[in-house]
């Protein structure tokens, strides 16, 4: 490791090491004293317990200090070493990065007169419940919403997915925060029923226990491609919206605002803790595959998601990449919001590219996970485009 800056008069290189901490499950009572010499710290604990009682624990360090631009002289590395003026900023989470490079609809005239650097992300500004939530969602035919996820522990056979956006998101434990929202970059290669049983009530469907048992551990059916342990490690609970809604004839809006709205799905016999559900791995809502039509893409497609069909549809990113992995051609896709009028019917996204909600939850769909990243995961490679994905940790 290098410090690669010029320490000012007075300043401190950060630490190299906050602590270490061995298995809290080990039970051993220690007892330790502390000695200074030579500036440097020794501390030596005794334990009473049996846990680690005859064990030797030794970190040593060797840190060597020379004149910064004398590196390669004294050490012989033969590298080149980038030497900065003063301390670099600290990497921003992935999600403050996105909202701050996105585009504000309301300084432009069009879709079409944003710059393609901006990689059409656009913010949007909704009014739910009398407050105003803000969100910031990657919207038309091919922005630059790619990213490497679901890799082996090395960073190597990775999947592509596709950020939605940026998302104001509860935890579940009472704290909202900012975090990204990612789909995966295609259906499942098998389509999947919602339930067999023929209902529509999400937190009973035996899809969501596939998603959240098999799937997010990689085991069962789902061995051989559910989530990895470093994907496990990015990811975490939140509160996805199970709002109902009758049909057809909603707008986009109307859509998004019934996904967070009081009506339960028809098979939930009217128990309102079911307008929620806290997990891990979910579906896509309709607003998610028909907000990206929104400020200037394509009028018929978000103002009604009913219509929009042919190339419309086209002119939209989620629509084109719902396919089945392996195959070209594009699949019905389920969606998570339920039919308010009937017990069984569930709302997905037709191959054609319009919305429709009276599928019995008893079909075979094809299916798209969601999951939501920890609000700390940053971005340190790529641009987001299919040739260079961003590569996050």
């Amino acid at each position: 490791y290098y410090y690669n800056y010029k320490l000012a008069p007075e300043e401190t290189t950060s630490k190299l090491l906050d602590k270490v901490t061995f298995n809290p499950l080990i039970n051993a009572k220690t007892s330790c004293t502390e000695e200074i010499e030579d500036g440097i710290l020794t501390r030596t604990c005794n334990s009473s317990g049996a846990g680690y009682d005859g064990a030797t624990y030794t970190l040593k360090f060797t840190i060597e200090t020379v004149q910064y631009n004398k590196y390669n002289e004294s050490w012989g590395t033969g590298n080149t070493i980038t030497l900065l003026d003063e301390k670099p900023e600290p990497p921003k989470p992935a999600s403050e990065y996105l909202v701050e490079n996105a585009t504000n609809p309301s300084t432009i005239t069009s879709y079409n007169d944003v710059s393609a650097d901006k990689g059409k992300m656009f913010q949007f500004s909704h009014t739910v419940n009398g407050n105003t939530v803000n969100e910031t969602r990657y919207i038309g035919d091919e922005p630059k919403n790619y990213v490497k996820f679901n890799c082996d522990d090395d960073g190597t056979n990775c999947e592509t997915w596709r950020i939605l956006g940026v998302f104001e998101v509860e935890d579940g434990q009472g704290h909202t925060e900012q975090r990204m929202k990612l789909v995966r970059g295609s259906d499942f290669a098998t389509e999947m029923v919602f339930n067999s049983s023929n209902n529509n009530d999400w937190t009973v469907s035996p899809l969501n226990t596939f998603l959240n048992g098999d799937y997010y551990n990689a085991s069962g059916d789902a061995a051989t491609y559910g989530l990895k342990a470093s994907a496990r490690g990015m990811i975490g609970n939140a509160v996805y919206y199970l709002g109902a809604s009758n049909y057809p004839g909603v707008t986009t809006e109307q859509l998004y605002t019934a996904e967070r709205g009081a009506t339960v799905c028809g098979a939930c016999n009217s128990d309102t803790t079911k307008l929620t559900w806290t997990g891990i791995v979910g579906l896509m809502y309709p607003s998610d595959e028909y907000m990206v039509y929104g400020n200037g893409v394509n009028a018929r497609c978000y103002d009604n998601p009913y219509g929009c069909s042919g190339t419309n549809a086209t002119t939209g990113w989620v629509f084109n990449s719902n396919i089945l992995e392996g195959q070209t051609s594009k699949v019905n896709t389920w969606l998570l919001s339920s039919s308010a009028g009937t017990s069984s019917n569930v709302f997905y996204a037709n191959s054609d590219g319009y919305l429709y909600g009276y599928d019995r939850s008893l079909y075979s769909l094809g299916i798209r996970p969601v999951v939501y990243l920890k609000s700390d995961i940053q971005i340190f490679d790529g641009d987001g485009s299919l040739d260079n994905p961003y590569k996050i940790k």
